[in-house]
C-alpha cells in the first residue's frame, strides 16, 4: 500500500498553475468576461478537470505494470494513427483527429506516451541480450512506422517531437552514448536529401523563417504578427484583456499553436519569463525524479516525459518569437485542446508513479551530471 500523502505536489501545483494561465489566456482571446465565461474557456476548464481526474487514476498504477503491456500499447498506437489515416477529420488540410461518437481526439498526442513506455522497454529488456549496436537499431526501427504514419497525416512538426524523443532516450539509456551522436552527426549530413521530400507549405515556411519579409502576409504573417505583439507588450505588458493584436484578432490560432503570443503581450516580459521560469522549474522536478530514479525502466519513462514537455515547449515558445520555424505544436498544458491537456496529466501522473512506488528519496549530495546521464554505463 501507498500513502495518499507521498505525492510530487510540486509538479502538480506548476501544472495547475500553467494550465489555469492558458484559460485565462483563451477568455481574453474571447473577449474576456464581460458576458460571462466564454465558450471555449469553459470547455477548456471541463478538460482540466478531466485531466485532473486522469492524472489521480494514473498517479495510482504502478508504474512496472507499463513493462508487461508496453507490447499491446505500441500496436494500438499503431493502429489508431492507422485509423486517423483511413477514417480520421479533416481540418486546415490534415487528418490528425478520430471521431468516436460526439469525442474528438487526437491519436498522435495519446502514442507519445506509448512510445516513452515502449523505448524504455527496450533500452532496458534488451540491455543484456544484445550488443548495443542491435538495441538501438531495434528501438529506432520501432519508431519509424510511427513517425511516417505522422509524417502522412500530415503533421511533421508532431513527427519531429517523436524523433527527438527518441534520441533523447537512446541518449539516457544504458546502450553506448557513442550510438546517439554518430546518429546525430549522419542526421546532420542527411538534412539537404530531406528538401525534395518537404511538401510546399512547409518548405514555405521554413523559408519565411529564414527571410520573414519574403511571404509577410502569406507563410510569414503569423510569425511577424506574434514578434509585434510580443514586443508591443514591453517590460509589464498591456494587462489582462487589454492586448491590441489579440483583442483585433490579427493573430491566427490565439487559442492553439500561438497562445504564447497573449502571455506576451498583456504579461509583459515579466509575466512571460515567470511562465518560462514554471515550465524549466517542472521539466527539471521531472528530471530530477528520474535521476533518482532506482530502477532504470522508470528512470527512462521519466527522462522520456521530461523530453516530451521540454522539446515542444521550447519549439512553441521558440516560433512565437521567431527563433523557430512555424511547426504546428501545441504549448503542453497551456493551449486549447483536451487530447493535448489530458494526455499531457497523464504523463505527470506516470511520473507520479515513478515517485510513489519507487520510494525516491533526496540525495545526500548533489550529484554531478555526468553521474546522472552515465551512471548505467
Amino acid at each position: 500500500m501507498i500513502k495518499v500523502k507521498r505525492n510530487d505536489w510540486l509538479s502538480l501545483i506548476i501544472a495547475i498553475a500553467i494550465s489555469l494561465t492558458g484559460i485565462l489566456s483563451i477568455i481574453s482571446s474571447e473577449g474576456g468576461l464581460a458576458e460571462g465565461l466564454p465558450y471555449l474557456a469553459k470547455k477548456q476548464l471541463t478538460f482540466l478537470g478531466l485531466a485532473l481526474f486522469s492524472y489521480i487514476i494514473f498517479s495510482f498504477i504502478n508504474y512496472r505494470w507499463y513493462a508487461k503491456i508496453a507490447p499491446v500499447l505500441y500496436f494500438l498506437g499503431v493502429f489508431l494513427l492507422l485509423m486517423v489515416l483511413l477514417v480520421g477529420v479533416v481540418k486546415g488540410g490534415s487528418k490528425r483527429w478520430l471521431l468516436i461518437g460526439a469525442i474528438q481526439f487526437q491519436p498522435s498526442e495519446l502514442v507519445k506516451i506509448f512510445i516513452v513506455i515502449i523505448l524504455a522497454r527496450i533500452f532496458t529488456r534488451l540491455k543484456d541480450e544484445v550488443p548495443d549496436k542491435a538495441n538501438f537499431a531495434f528501438a529506432f526501427l520501432s519508431v519509424i512506422p510511427v513517425i511516417l504514419l505522422i509524417t502522412a497525416e500530415p503533421d511533421l512538426g508532431t513527427a519531429l517531437v517523436y524523433f527527438l524523443i527518441f534520441l533523447v532516450m537512446s541518449f539516457v539509456s544504458p546502450v553506448d552514448w557513442r550510438l546517439p551522436i554518430t546518429f546525430i552527426l549522419v542526421c546532420v549530413l542527411l538534412i539537404p536529401t530531406g528538401w525534395p521530400l518537404l511538401k510546399n507549405y512547409q518548405k514555405a515556411r521554413i523559408i519565411s523563417f529564414v527571410n520573414p519579409s519574403s511571404d509577410p502576409l502569406g507563410k510569414g504573417y503569423q510569425s511577424n504578427q506574434s514578434k509585434i505583439a510580443i514586443g508591443s507588450g514591453g517590460f509589464k505588458g498591456w494587462g489582462l484583456f487589454k492586448g491590441p493584436q489579440n483583442k483585433l484578432d490579427f493573430i491566427p490560432s490565439q487559442t492553439t499553436d500561438f497562445i504564447f503570443t497573449i502571455i506576451g503581450e498583456e504579461g509583459g516580459f515579466l509575466f512571460s519569463s515567470l511562465v518560462v521560469i514554471a515550465y524549466l522549474v517542472l521539466i527539471l522536478r521531472i528530471g530530477t525524479i528520474g535521476a533518482r530514479a532506482p530502477d532504470e525502466f522508470g528512470s527512462l519513462i521519466l527522462f522520456g516525459i521530461c523530453s516530451m514537455f521540454f522539446i515542444q515547449s521550447v519549439v512553441n515558445i521558440g516560433m512565437t518569437i521567431g527563433i523557430m520555424p512555424v511547426a504546428g505544436l501545441p504549448l503542453p498544458l497551456m493551449s486549447y485542446g483536451g487530447s493535448s491537456l489530458i494526455i499531457n496529466f497523464i504523463s505527470l501522473g506516470i511520473a507520479n508513479s515513478v515517485y510513489k512506488y519507487s520510494k525516491i528519496k533526496p540525495p545526500k549530495r548533489r550529484p554531478e551530471i555526468k553521474n546522472i546521464l552515465f551512471r548505467r554505463r
